[in-house]
């Protein structure tokens, strides 16, 4: 049997990812190939296992505050504006999307078009999306932003989103 060496791990990672063998990798894993891309010449694997252990999902890392991501001892500023950009440019990407659909014809696009609006938030907001009587889609608005757990929304405000636009409907949305 030959020896076991972590020598070429970083190599063998890379490898993988690149003939599609991380697909099913656990997320610590796939947090660790990042690691290892952006913090050179450093074991990064204990590195992924506190992220993930501090902050519970691949999901709540990216979208950890660059502060909170630097109290993890190996986390720099470097490191956290590298794991910071990965959720910023997934948002872009699927804000982005929103500017593709015209139309609003049906509920599965609805949901599609409030996801991609602020799904993505790390805080409360809720918006406003309006629309001509054919379901075009007139503009959107943020009617207020709140803070972890609540948001209050002004109904002036409302009304008057509605009324600038001309709007014949409209759709409000929260996200959480």
């Amino acid at each position: 049997m030959s020896e076991l060496s972590r020598n070429g791990h970083r190599q063998r990672m890379r490898n993988s990812y690149l003939s599609g063998g991380m697909e099913n990798a656990p997320d610590h894993n796939l947090l660790e190939l990042y690691l290892s891309l952006v913090i050179p010449q450093k074991d990064v694997k204990p590195l992924a296992y506190d992220l993930m252990n501090t902050f519970g999902t691949l999901e709540n890392v990216i979208n950890a505050r660059a502060d909170e991501l630097m109290k993890i001892n190996g986390i720099g500023q470097s490191a956290a504006v590298a794991l910071n950009l990965v959720g910023d440019i997934n948002k872009r990407i699927v804000y982005n999307r929103i500017h593709n659909l015209k139309k609003i014809n049906s509920t599965e696009q609805a949901y599609e078009y409030c996801y991609n609006l602020i799904g993505l938030e790390k805080v409360e907001k809720v918006a406003i999306i309006t629309l001509t009587n054919d379901g075009t889609i007139i503009n959107h608005h943020i009617l207020n932003e709140g803070n972890v757990g609540s948001v209050s929304v002004d109904m002036r405000k409302f009304v008057g989103f509605a009324l600038n636009d001309n709007a014949a409907g409209v759709l409000i949305t929260h996200n959480h």
